[in-house]
């Protein structure tokens, strides 16, 4: 395609790829919906079983990690304000979405706290990202030493962050006034 013909509908790359960074969110949303547990048996298993939906589903959308390990550093750098104001708009759409979410499966969560972990899977998601995606050349040099797979170590490290936040969270909330159980 012309670049041309490209910025007759976005004024940049960036911009396009912002969109579809927008529409994969909304789609991973979209199935992340009813998919989020809210029981378990053991100490935070309701957490855990959540963090954990969230991590595997994200995993399961490299594109959507690609664009959002990007989004701050790269394609947020090359867009006009008036863009930027209706992108940073349906951003946080999207996080309240999610937070909204998690709150509904984890009820005891503050709405604060819900909206807290929607921000953090995204950051997490970020900064591990680009680990689980090396060159050829550093992926030789990893086996040679014997690193784990770098995508199953993503996997395995965003479970971790995620598990970790919600439950430090979690244990913040005043669990006894809404209405959960005192099993932690």
């Amino acid at each position: 395609m012309a670049k041309s013909a490209l910025l007759r509908y976005f004024e940049t790359r960036e911009a396009l790829f912002l969109e579809i960074l927008d529409a994969e969110w909304g789609e991973w949303l979209d199935a992340l919906g009813g998919a989020l547990p809210n029981t378990g048996s053991g100490p935070w298993a309701a957490e855990r079983a959540v963090a954990t939906a969230v991590a595997d589903s994200l995993a399961q959308r490299p594109l959507l990690c690609d664009l959002i390990s990007v989004m701050a550093g790269v394609l947020e750098r090359n867009i006009g304000i008036a863009f930027a104001r209706d992108f940073k708009q349906r951003a946080a759409e999207n996080t309240d979405r999610l937070a909204q979410l998690v709150a509904t499966a984890l009820p005891w969560l503050s709405p604060d706290a819900a909206h807290q972990f929607a921000g953090a899977a995204f950051v997490v998601t970020a900064g591990l990202w680009p680990y689980a995606r090396p060159t050829q050349v550093v992926a030789t040099v990893s086996a040679e030493m014997g690193v784990a797979d770098p995508a199953a170590a993503f996997r395995r490290n965003l479970r971790a962050g995620l598990v970790t936040q919600l439950i430090g969270l979690s244990a913040q909330a005043d669990r006894t006034t809404a209405g959960a159980g005192d099993d932690h």
